[in-house]
């Protein structure tokens, strides 16, 4: 955590608007978003952008010597993220309020920091389960795959038959091992796994250290624990999916960006100005499972 002067210099408030800066930043960096260490991330200049993806290659055999050279057929994909800005601007009304605002620890700091990863989260999430954009133009709204849904997408209880159904998917379709792989969960989904009949003493040790947060992988999966994974009320059902750290990509048009100033529309308060222009994408639908949790027990 960033080392906070004990004597500003130069003017008072100066100091504090530039710490708070740096504490939000450093905090974001740091603690903000759950899924964004695990995707891939670019730099995008204007609206959007499209991603290229070229098929699988196969060789053929050579059947005469001096024979004509071969074709091969090159499938070729594309994609297309849209950039959409956001902002947060609370206002801090009384000029002893924004003391506070160096502390690292204080409601400022972790509520804009918070709120900033909670909106890449949400963004990673939609571009893994969502509609992808293809064709020329982007026009082209596809859902995601039946086939890469567990049990063609009807709700099944976390287990370890789950998992291996997940794996399954991503085994069928050739991901390499050496491909870290994440699994986005509730807090549900981890509890469900230790009223599981099959698993040995050092499994269960494992799914508890699990859900104290002492550990965060098992069965190759990095698991990761997300209250923000849809869920239908009606069904009571919730949709969690599994990654491959190849599978997704957010793009950043400006990355997540802080200013103070003072607002004189507004009796001259302090405003909080946070800013980010993002985006989200599935690169590989090959590389992304869903699984539909049943959690009406």
């Amino acid at each position: 955590m960033t080392q906070l002067s004990t004597q500003p210099t130069g003017n008072p408030s100066t100091w504090w608007v530039e710490q708070y800066r740096n504490n939000v930043l450093l905090l974001a960096q740091q603690e903000m978003s759950l899924l964004r260490p695990f995707v891939q991330s670019g730099q995008i200049t204007g609206a959007g952008a499209f991603e290229e993806s070229i098929g699988e290659i196969e060789f053929e055999k050579v059947k005469t010597r001096f024979q004509p050279t071969p074709r091969t057929e090159v499938q070729h994909g594309r994609r297309y993220y849209k950039l959409d800005s956001f902002v947060a601007a609370p206002m801090i009304d009384r000029f002893d309020k924004l003391k506070q605002l160096v502390d690292p620890t204080s409601s400022y700091v972790k509520s804009v920091a918070a709120g900033a990863g909670r909106k890449f989260d949400n963004i990673i999430i939609e571009a893994a389960i969502g509609e992808s954009a293809n064709g020329i133009h982007g026009s082209d709204l596809q859902p995601f795959p039946e086939s890469q849904k567990v049990n063609d997408g009807t709700p099944v209880g976390m287990d370890l038959a789950a998992l291996r159904a997940i794996r399954r998917i991503f085994d069928d379709n050739a991901v390499r091992d050496y491909e870290k792989k994440c699994l986005v969960v509730a807090p549900s989904q981890i509890e469900a796994l230790l009223g599981e009949e099959q698993l040995t003493s050092s499994d269960y040790n494992v799914v508890r250290a699990l859900v104290n947060g002492q550990i965060d992988e098992f069965m190759g999966f990095r698991f990761i624990k997300s209250t923000l994974l849809p869920y239908d009320a009606d069904t009571h059902t919730r949709t969690c999916f599994a990654f491959s750290e190849e599978a997704l990509k957010l793009g950043l048009g400006e990355d997540y960006n802080v200013t103070i100033d003072r607002d004189i529309t507004h009796m001259n308060n302090w405003i909080i100005l946070a800013t980010m222009t993002v985006g989200g994408i599935r690169l590989d639908d090959k590389r992304v499972v869903m699984i539909n949790v049943d959690e009406s027990a």
